[in-house]
């Protein structure tokens, strides 16, 4: 495990495309987030209909400014249909992210492999004649091209859908605290969570 992660080191040269990729999750996994907190309003339209989106937005989510809320249809069926567009962009916004988080990821993970080929081939091409020749050449190229396909394989799943899963699973975690707190009490929340 040690070597892979040796490898797995070798990403950090391309900093700035691994930070995209994880802020591309980050990004895809925040509209997961807020289309949880979203069906709240939904929720409550459907179930009360006596209430418009801007006193729902005024009773539970204070720090919106009161310009914003008194631009919303005072309606609970505009309400309702304002909350949708919103998720609709929200998915939109969030699978652009989660595409070019997984491209960046495939991307960065497949230029890692080729720098570690072309560093392995180097080695192989400057050993002695006689290291080669009692191991086999075609033994060296296949090695070479098998374990690091498999290491691409690992790097892949490290930097792809690991980080996605993790970062959507702790927007829902994140939203579930946040229901928790709204509907019951903190306390009740935090003894789920546990149990």
């Amino acid at each position: 495990m040690h070597a892979f992660w040796h490898f797995a080191a070798r990403l950090l040269k391309h900093k700035a495309r691994l930070a995209t990729a994880m802020g591309l999750a980050l990004i895809s996994a925040g509209g997961l987030g807020a289309g949880l907190l979203a069906l709240a309003p939904v929720l409550e339209f459907l179930l009360r209909k006596n209430q418009s989106l801007g006193q729902w937005i005024n009773q539970n989510a204070s720090w919106v400014p009161p310009e914003f809320t008194e631009l919303l249809p005072k309606d609970a069926f505009g309400g309702v249909v304002v909350i949708f567009v919103g998720l609709l962009v929200m998915t939109a916004v969030g699978a652009v992210a989660n595409f070019g988080h997984q491209y960046l990821a495939l991307t960065l993970c497949v230029r890692t492999i080729t720098e570690i080929r072309h560093d392995i081939f180097k080695h192989a091409v400057n050993l002695p004649l006689g290291t080669v020749l009692q191991r086999g050449a075609s033994d060296l190229v296949s090695r070479t091209v098998r374990d690091s396909s498999e290491l691409q394989r690992g790097l892949v799943a490290l930097t792809g859908k690991t980080v996605a899963q993790i970062t959507k699973g702790g927007a829902a975690f994140l939203a579930a605290v946040w229901f928790a707190g709204l509907y019951f009490d903190w306390l009740s929340g935090v003894d789920a969570l546990i149990l």
